[in-house]
């Protein structure tokens, strides 16, 4: 990463601008000057990861977004899909009301009611 201005640091780091000759006096030259991650004495091995991705899916990857073990399912131990049909409470009231005697027409109606 390049930076020219101090403008761009201030963007880039979102701390307070500095001048490029602060910058310049830092890291011992004078004019443009290039600042690796690595070289950010209080940055973390994520950060220098998040700064260094060639892309959207590399930066996701450096803070573990999308590595959950998130198991989708129908059991106590696993999480409902999003666009599973749920029943309605009166559905549920419904189908709580059948009995040994219902018939499978009385349990199709109660699933289906609205």
């Amino acid at each position: 990463m390049s930076l020219t201005s101090s403008d761009q640091i201030y963007r880039s780091i979102g701390g307070p601008p500095v001048t490029m000759q602060e910058i310049a006096d830092f890291v011992g030259s004078s004019g443009e000057t290039t600042v690796t991650a690595s070289q950010i004495s209080d940055s973390t091995t994520v950060g220098r990861n998040v700064l260094t991705a060639t892309d959207a899916a590399a930066a996701r990857t450096a803070i573990g977004a999308g590595t959950s073990s998130l198991a989708l399912g129908t059991t106590g131990a696993t999480a409902l899909a999003g666009n599973t049909p749920k029943l309605s409470a009166n559905a549920i009231t419904a189908i709580a009301a059948l009995t040994p005697a219902s018939t499978a027409a009385d349990i199709v109606a109660a699933l289906q009611t609205p």
